[in-house]
């Protein structure tokens, strides 16, 4: 890839870092609304927070929630730094920690006008679970 990358776990600790890179989107990216209704504190009850960095530059965020009986997969890559592989990187990170940790099945929601996202859960063997209004939802066995 050819970019100098490293994970900086996001704990109870450092979500000022989080919530730097959540202020830094300016509306670029309107399919992650993971925060919209959060603080950046409901990471103490994530299985796994990290964002992605290049250099001391946050470039993506990945996330699994556990949320009643599911766990859940979040990804985003800032708009800059997209076509690099980076979620490709990030997806390859949370499932290697689901397997870690015994997580059984991971679910994603996704809009479905996001045709870059189906292309690449669909690459990681998600499968469609349920259809909505405006999204669906994806499962993978694991």
């Amino acid at each position: 890839m050819g970019l100098e990358l490293r994970i900086l776990e996001i704990n109870c600790d450092n979500t000022d870092r989080l919530q730097k890179f959540i202020d830094g989107f300016n509306g670029e990216q309107h399919s992650f609304r993971y925060f919209k209704h959060r603080t950046v504190h409901v990471v103490v009850n994530h299985i796994f927070t990290f964002l992605l960095l290049r250099g001391e530059q946050a470039v993506g965020y990945g996330h699994l929630d556990k949320e009643n009986d599911r766990v859940w997969l979040g990804i985003v890559v800032k708009k800059e730094y997209q076509g690099l592989g980076l979620s490709k990187e990030i997806m390859k990170i949370l499932i290697n920690k689901a397997i870690e940790l015994n997580v059984a099945t991971i679910y994603l929601a996704v809009d479905d006008d996001n045709i870059k996202a189906k292309k690449l859960y669909g690459n990681f063997g998600f499968t469609l679970k349920e259809t909505f209004e405006h999204h669906s939802i994806y499962e993978k066995a694991l």
